[in-house]
């Protein structure tokens, strides 16, 4: 036996041990012994153990049977990688963005499974209870710093952190861990450098709150001005706005962070414009920004010539594939 676990220890603490057992002595299968020998050997009461049974139960680590329990062999295992999204509790819309990193995995042969939780701090339990050998955790919040020192710190699977939006990124992140995110403020300065090549001094600027100090300074290099009275945060929110403030600073260009809602507006109302007052508009790439610019034909989107970017949630993918095959240690990477 590889030790007691302790009378007052939790199912989680037996379901470690109980992992670290099969891995030692049963990667073939097998029968366990009866539930109250396992029981008194690993200190533990027998509810106790059965409640752990029952979770490796669910994750296929064994199967129960009228005469106790079996032990999957290993060549039967289903090898998964666990996505955490968001908060936890955030439902999963399933983008062509993350397409990319899920046929990563799947290529590779492992599955993805959802891990969600009623709260954050339940996060480590819930991740911990799976029989997965990675974490992808998509655009963690800044307060889930506590949460990924403690999935890092207890034995759990490796884990990386795929950022989408870096400049709402506050986190802690522990040597070990690996983090893709995007090179914004590089990214800022190609937008600056572009819209200044096509001459524009004066223009608007439709985006996060979060997402403007690395812009603007990228634009004041280059000697234009991205005051925060150039910049809006929703078009719907006042009908008309942006229409005002394009003739009250004779705007020619229009910049915008992206994101499908905020650009459905923004075309919905730059459509009412006439041909001569329409601003050139560079948005953000996104799956959906195709098929809007082809409803609104007269919205003069332009087509920058730098290449589309790999997603965050594919470089932490490849990252995790690297660890997991490769033995590669996980670190920052920025695209």
């Amino acid at each position: 036996m590889t030790g007691r676990t302790g009378r007052n220890s939790s199912h989680i603490e037996v379901i470690k041990a109980m992992r670290r057992l099969i891995a030692e002595r049963y990667p073939e299968g097998g029968w366990l012994p009866p539930v109250r020998e396992m029981a008194v050997r690993l200190g533990v009461s027998n509810p106790t153990y059965v409640k752990a049974l029952k979770h490796m139960a669910v994750e296929g680590g064994v199967e129960r049977f009228p005469r106790g329990y079996h032990v999957t062999p290993a060549w039967l295992h289903c090898h998964k990688v666990g996505l955490i999204v968001g908060t936890g509790r955030d439902s999963l819309f399933l983008t062509t963005q993350l397409d990319p990193a899920f046929q990563l995995f799947f290529a590779a042969g492992f599955h993805v499974q959802i891990i969600s939780a009623s709260s954050m701090d339940k996060l480590l339990e819930a991740t911990l209870i799976r029989d997965i050998e990675a974490v992808l955790w998509l655009n963690p919040p800044s307060q889930a710093s506590a949460v990924i020192r403690q999935i890092q710190g207890a034995g759990s699977p490796p884990l990386a952190l795929a950022v989408a939006q870096p400049w709402l990124f506050d986190l802690d992140v522990p040597p070990g861990v690996g983090l893709s995110t995007f090179d914004r403020e590089k990214f800022h300065q190609l937008r600056a450098q572009y819209l200044h090549e096509r001459g524009h001094r004066r223009l608007l600027y439709l985006s996060d709150p979060g997402g403007r100090g690395s812009q603007a300074a990228a634009f004041r290099q280059l000697g234009v001005s991205l005051e925060p009275k150039h910049c809006l945060v929703r078009v719907a929110a006042i009908p008309g706005k942006l229409t005002r403030m394009l003739r009250q600073y004779q705007a020619t260009a229009i910049l915008s962070d992206g994101g499908v809602v905020r650009v459905a507006e923004l075309f919905a109302e730059l459509s009412a414009l006439p041909d001569e007052s329409q601003p050139e508009l560079l948005v953000d790439s996104f799956a959906e920004l195709d098929r809007l610019a082809g409803q609104c034909p007269k919205v003069k989107l332009l087509h920058p010539p730098w290449p589309q970017r790999e997603e965050p949630s594919t470089t932490a993918a490849r990252m995790l594939l690297r660890h997991l095959t490769l033995g590669e240690p996980m670190g920052t990477v920025k695209t």
